[in-house]
C-alpha cells in the first residue's frame, strides 16, 4: 500500500557542475549553556559568595550561595578562596622548649614589646642569623600575632588573649668587640746569629778576611739580615795608606762608595749597623806563590778583589695580643706598623692607622714586651708577646704565621716594617629577639614568666585547591548538586615559607570563605528567544561575559547583524547530548532562523546539528538551514597505543586494539650499558606501518598518584628498527623487564596541523556546514574560544542581503586574530581554504576580516561559495511561501497550471530586480521555466511538476587583467 504524501510544495535545489573557485554566510540561532556567575574577582559578586568563617576543626557543608532553583552547578568552574587567611608558621607555647624555644615575655617599660629568651625572629646580617625554626623566612612587618597569658595577680589564673600584628623589631644591644690580633705573614721571622765571608773575585794573595756580626743590628731599618759586597777600588802601597774599599749592601740601604780600611789585624766597620771585618796579611809561602803567579803584590790589597759577607742577627719573631673595649662607631681593622725598629733599649715605635681611615695614633714608643700600648683612640690596646708563649698558652691559635727557628722565649725588640692587624666590631644591634606590636600587651599579663605566642602569615585571595597536596589522597573540599563541603585541617602554601627553597605547608588557622562557581540556568532551555538590539541583551539572564557562553555568543552575533534579530536557545547541561537534542526539538520546523551556531567543540553535538540541518533542508521539510563549527588545532596525536573504538576503526594505533606493552633493554650495539632498546613482545605495535619516526615522543613508565592523576616519563625516538623495536635517543637508568604500557605520540608540525583541520572539515564535506578558523580569538587581551567568532559570522550573514558575499568583510568585536595572521603562513592559510575552511584573519592594521567565505563542500563553486548557498536558500523560501497558498485549495486543471506558470514568472521577475546594486546586481540574473513545464506528474495525478532554470550571481573572487605591450 502506497504511503500518503503530505500536501506541500516540494522545492528541489539542483546544481550543475561548474568548475570554478572560492566562499562566504539569514537569521542566526545561537545555542549553548546560559550561566550565572558567582565570582570572587568581581567586586559586586564577591560579597554574595561569602559563606562565613572557616572552621579548621570540623568539616562544614555550605549550600551553593545564591543558586537558583533548578539550575545545574558546573563543577569544573568551582574555585574556593580565602580572604583574611591566617597561615600559622610559628607556635611557641608556655613551657615548650623544643627546637631551641625559650620563654616569651613582655619587655619591661615597653608595653608593646615582647622578647624571646632564645629565638632570633629576624636575621641581622651574617653575624646574627634568624633561628632555624623560621627556615628561609624572617618574621615580617604585618605578620599577625596571637598572645595568650595567664593572669595570676589574685590567684584567679584568668586567661588573657591578644590578637595584633608585627609593626617592627628591636635587636639586643651588643658591646663592641676587639678580635684576635694577627701578624702580617711577611713579618721578620726567628733567626740566630750567623755571619760568613768569602772572597768571590780578584787576585788571590796573602790578604785574608774574617767577619764579626755580633754587634750587627738591622732592626731599625727592618733588616735583621743583610749581605754586603766589599770591593777593592784602590790597591794598597807598602808604607802608605793607599788602599780604598767600596761597600755595597744587597738592600742598597747601607752602602759606602769609598772607605779606608783599618790596618791589618784591626777590625774595619762595614756599613753602619755594627758589622766588622778584620783583614790580615798571612805571608805564608803558599799565598806568596799564588800572588807571584797572578803577578800581584802578595801583601797588599789588590784592585778588583771582592769579598761577600752575609750577616744575620739573633731575633725572635714577635706576636701580638689585643685587648681593651672598642667604642668606635664602625667596624674596622687597625693596622699597627713598626715605624722605628730596634731593641727595647732603643725604644722602638709603632704608628697606628685603620683600613677605613677612621682612627690614628703614634708614633708610640714601646718600652718592652708584654707591655700594653694604646691602639688608636677608641679603647683598643695591644701588647707584643713571645710567639712561643702565645702558641703554648693559647688554644685560639694565635701562633699562625710563625716561622720555624730557635725559640728562646725572650723577644729582643721590634723590626721596622713589621705589621700587625686587629679587627674590631663596633657596638651594634645583635640578635633580633624582640617583636614590636601594634597593640599593648594586656597589663594583667605583662609580668607573666612566659606567654603563648603564635605567628601567622596573613593572606587575601588565597585559592584552596581541590587536592590536599601535603596529604594525598585527602581533598580540601567535595562538591554535590546542592552544596559544597569544606574539610577541616586545610593547609596552604606561601611563596615566602620555604626550607632551602622548597615550599612547606602551613596550617590555615582561620579565614573567610568564598565559594566561586557557575550555575547553568534552566530558564531559557524550552524556548527560542529573540533579541534585535544589543540594548536588550539582558533579556538573557546572567552576566555579559565569555564565561556565560549563550549571552556572549548572542552579543557577538548582534554586534555584526546590522539590526537583524538573533535567535537563541539555552542548553541545560552542555555535557549531556540529550540537552542539545532538546535544543533541536525546540527549533524543529521553524523557518524564522537559518544559521545554527552551537557553542561547543563536541563532535557529537556537531553531528547532531548536521543531521538536523540536512533533514530540515530536504524538499519534504522545505526549511533550509546552515551551521557553523569551529575546528580546534590538534598539536599532537597518538600513533601507537590503545585508542577509543572510533579512532581504532578509522586510524588503527595497535594491531589488535589492545594496550601496547613494551620492555626496555640494553642496546647490544652500543658501548657500555645503555637502556635504549624498546621492544614490544606481543608484536601489536606496528611502528613502521603506523609511521613512527625519529623525534616522536614515547610515553612510558605510567604511574597513578594518590589523587588518581596519571603521569608518565617521556623519551624521544631515535631510530625505528622494526615493527616491534626502536631505539630511544636517551634511555632509562635501569632495565624494564616486565612489559609495561607504552604510547607513542607524534608532535604535529604546522603543515600537519593544517591537514588535521582540513580532515575535520572534509569529514563533513557539506555545503550546509561551515568550518572556521582560528580556534582562538581575542579582545582586550582576553583569549576566547573560536566558536564565539562563529556567532559573529552568523550575525554578519544575517545582516546583509542574501546575494552579498562575506569575503573580505570586516568582522566586529575582535582585536586579536594572530592564530591566523601569525600562527600559519600565507601558503598554509591557502591550503586551509582549499580544504573548505573559512578563515578570519586581520590586516596589517589589525582589522579583522574574512579571508574567504566557504562551506566544507569544495566540489564546485555553487557548493563551495557560502553566498550562493545562502542566496539560493533565500530564493527557495520565497518560492515556497508564494506557492504554498495553492496547496489543497485548488485543483490540478489546465487553468491552474497556467496560473502556476504565471506565478512562477512573477517571482522570477521579482528576483531579477530585487536588491539591485551596481556592485551586487540582483538576487537572480535570469530564470526560465523549462519547456514542457509545468505539467501534471505522469504517475501522481495530484502533483504538478515545475522545473525552473536559474542563473544566480557568483561572487567576484578574481579579476584577470592582461596588460599587453
Amino acid at each position: 500500500m502506497a504511503s500518503i504524501v503530505k500536501p506541500q510544495v516540494l522545492v528541489f535545489q539542483e546544481f550543475s557542475l561548474v568548475p570554478s573557485e572560492i566562499t562566504d554566510p539569514l537569521r542566526a540561532h545561537i545555542s549553548g549553556p546560559n550561566g550565572k556567575l558567582h565570582r570572587f574577582s568581581d567586586a559586586d559578586e564577591k560579597p554574595l559568595i561569602n559563606v562565613g568563617a572557616y572552621n579548621k576543626d570540623q568539616d562544614v557543608c555550605y549550600p551553593w550561595p545564591g543558586r537558583e532553583a533548578g539550575s545545574l552547578v558546573d563543577f569544573d568552574y568551582t574555585r574556593i578562596f580565602f580572604d583574611d587567611a591566617l597561615l600559622m608558621y610559628h607556635e611557641d607555647l608556655i613551657g615548650n622548649f623544643a627546637g631551641g624555644r625559650g620563654t616569651v615575655t613582655n619587655v619591661p617599660g615597653r608595653d608593646n614589646w615582647i622578647r624571646s629568651s632564645s629565638l632570633s625572629y629576624k636575621a641581622n646580617g651574617t653575624n646574627w642569623p634568624r633561628s632555624s625554626l623560621f627556615h628561609d623566612r624572617d618574621v615580617a612587618v604585618g605578620d599577625r600575632v596571637y598572645i595568650r597569658g595567664v593572669a595570676n595577680a589574685d590567684s584567679s589564673c584568668d586567661e588573657v588573649e591578644l590578637w595584633t600584628y608585627v609593626t617592627g623589631f628591636a635587636a639586643d644591644e651588643v658591646d663592641g668587640e676587639v678580635q684576635e690580633c694577627r701578624e702580617e705573614e711577611g713579618n721578620a721571622g726567628n733567626s740566630t746569629l750567623a755571619v760568613s765571608i768569602s772572597q768571590t773575585d780578584g787576585a788571590i794573595n796573602c790578604v785574608d778576611a774574617t767577619a764579626n756580626g755580633s754587634a750587627y743590628d738591622g732592626l731599625a731599618v727592618g733588616l735583621p739580615s743583610e749581605t754586603y759586597t766589599i770591593e777593592v777600588v784602590k790597591s794598597g802601597i807598602a808604607g802608605c795608606q793607599a788602599a780604598r774599599l767600596r761597600i755595597t749592601s744587597a738592600s742598597g740601604t747601607d752602602d759606602a762608595t769609598e772607605i779606608e780600611p783599618e790596618d791589618f789585624g784591626v777590625p774595619t766597620d762595614i756599613g753602619t749597623r755594627g758589622l766588622t771585618v778584620t783583614f790580615t796579611n798571612t805571608g805564608n809561602p803558599g799565598c806568596s806563590a799564588s800572588a807571584s803567579s797572578a803577578e800581584v803584590d802578595a801583601t797588599q790589597f789588590v784592585f778588583g778583589q771582592k769579598w761577600v759577607v752575609t750577616v744575620t742577627q739573633r731575633f725572635e719573631r714577635v706576636c701580638c695580643e689585643a685587648g681593651g673595649a672598642y667604642v668606635g662607631e664602625a667596624n674596622d681593622v687597625y693596622i699597627v706598623e713598626v715605624t722605628k725598629g730596634g731593641k727595647w733599649a732603643d725604644l722602638p715605635q709603632v704608628t697606628v692607622t685603620t683600613s677605613k681611615g677612621l682612627d690614628f695614633s703614634g708614633p708610640t714608643e714601646v718600652t718592652g714586651p708584654d707591655t700594653n700600648i694604646a691602639v688608636g683612640t677608641n679603647g683598643v690596646t695591644m701588647r707584643f708577646i713571645d710567639c712561643y708563649k702565645s702558641s703554648v698558652s693559647s688554644s685560639s691559635g694565635t701562633s699562625v704565621g710563625m716561622v720555624p727557628g730557635p725559640i728562646s722565649g725572650n723577644i729582643l725588640g721590634l723590626c721596622q716594617g713589621d705589621k700587625f692587624y686587629i679587627t674590631v666590631l663596633a657596638p651594634a644591634d645583635g640578635p633580633i629577639r624582640t617583636l614590636i606590636l601594634k597593640h599593648d600587651v594586656p597589663e594583667s599579663i605583662r609580668e607573666a614568666a612566659d606567654l603563648d605566642l603564635r605567628l601567622f602569615i596573613a593572606k587575601d585571595g588565597l585559592e584552596v585547591p581541590v587536592n590536599r597536596v601535603s596529604s594525598p589522597p585527602l581533598q580540601n573540599y567535595e562538591q554535590e548538586a546542592t552544596q559544597l563541603c569544606l574539610k577541616a585541617d586545610i593547609d596552604a602554601y606561601d611563596a615566602t615559607w620555604t626550607n632551602a627553597g622548597v615550599e612547606l605547608p602551613l596550617t590555615v588557622w582561620s579565614a573567610t570563605v568564598y565559594i566561586q562557581y557557575r550555575e547553568w540556568l534552566a530558564a531559557l532551555t524550552d524556548e527560542v528567544g529573540t533579541i534585535s538590539d544589543v540594548a536588550d541583551i539582558d533579556d538573557i539572564p546572567g552576566q555579559l561575559d565569555p564565561d556565560n557562553p549563550l549571552k556572549w555568543g548572542v552579543f557577538k552575533a548582534l554586534q555584526n547583524s546590522n539590526g537583524t534579530a538573533v535567535k537563541y536557545t539555552a542548553v541545560a547541561d552542555p555535557t549531556d547530548l540529550d540537552d542539545w537534542q532538546n535544543v533541536i526539538e525546540r527549533v524543529d520546523g521553524r523557518d524564522d532562523l537559518y544559521n545554527f551556531v552551537p557553542l561547543t567543540y563536541d563532535r557529537n553535538v556537531w553531528d547532531l546539528f548536521q543531521a538536523h540541518v540536512e533533514s530540515e533542508s530536504s524538499p519534504e521539510s522545505g526549511n533550509w538551514k546552515g551551521m557553523f563549527i569551529n575546528v580546534p588545532a590538534v598539536t599532537s596525536k597518538m600513533i601507537v597505543g590503545k585508542a577509543d573504538a572510533d579512532t581504532q576503526a578509522l586510524h588503527p594505533t595497535s594491531t589488535d586494539g589492545n594496550e601496547v606493552l613494551a620492555t626496555l633493554k640494553d642496546n647490544p650495539q652500543a658501548t657500555n650499558t645503555q637502556y635504549t632498546l624498546l621492544q614490544v613482545p606481543d608484536a601489536n605495535s606496528n611502528f613502521l606501518t603506523y609511521g613512527v619516526q625519529p623525534g616522536d615522543i614515547v610515553r612510558f613508565l605510567f604511574t597513578i598518584d594518590a589523587f588518581g592523576t596519571q603521569s608518565y616519563t617521556e623519551f624521544v625516538v631515535d631510530t625505528v628498527l622494526s615493527e616491534t623495536s626502536l631505539l630511544l635517543l636517551a634511555g632509562h637508568d635501569v632495565a624494564v623487564t616486565q612489559p609495561q604500557k607504552v604510547e607513542i605520540w607524534h608532535v604535529l608540525n604546522k603543515h600537519e596541523i593544517v591537514n588535521a583541520i582540513k580532515d575535520v572539515a572534509q569529514s563533513y564535506s557539506d555545503r550546509r556546514v561551515v568550518a572556521t578558523w582560528p580556534d582562538l580569538v581575542g579582545v582586550g587581551g582576553d583569549t576566547q574560544p573560536g566558536y564565539f567568532l562563529n556567532a559573529a559570522l552568523a550575525g554578519l550573514a544575517s545582516g546583509v542581503v542574501p546575494h552579498q558575499g562575506l569575503t573580505n568583510l570586516e568582522v566586529t568585536g575582535w582585536d586579536d586574530l594572530t592564530r591566523s595572521s601569525k600562527f600559519f603562513s600565507a601558503s598554509q592559510l591557502d591550503d586551509l581554504q582549499d580544504g573548505g575552511v573559512w578563515i578570519v584573519t586581520e590586516d596589517r592594521d589589525g582589522t579583522p576580516h574574512t579571508y574567504h567565505a566557504l562551506t566544507t563542500d569544495t566540489i564546485d563553486i555553487n557548493r563551495r561559495e557560502e553566498m550562493i548557498r545562502r542566496n539560493v536558500d533565500s530564493i527557495s523560501y520565497t518560492f515556497l511561501r508564494r506557492l504554498r497558498p495553492f496547496i489543497g485549495r485548488t485543483n490540478v486543471t489546465p487553468s491552474m497550471i497556467k496560473k502556476l506558470a504565471f506565478e512562477i514568472n512573477n517571482i522570477i521577475d521579482f528576483f531579477k530586480g530585487n536588491g539591485f546594486t551596481e556592485e551586487l546586481g540582483s538576487q537572480l540574473i535570469d530564470g526560465t521555466i523549462r519547456e514542457g513545464f509545468p505539467r501534471v506528474h505522469p504517475l501522481l495525478a495530484d502533483r504538478v511538476e515545475i522545473v525552473v532554470d536559474l542563473t544566480v550571481p557568483a561572487p567576484l573572487n578574481n579579476i584577470e587583467l592582461h596588460l599587453v605591450v
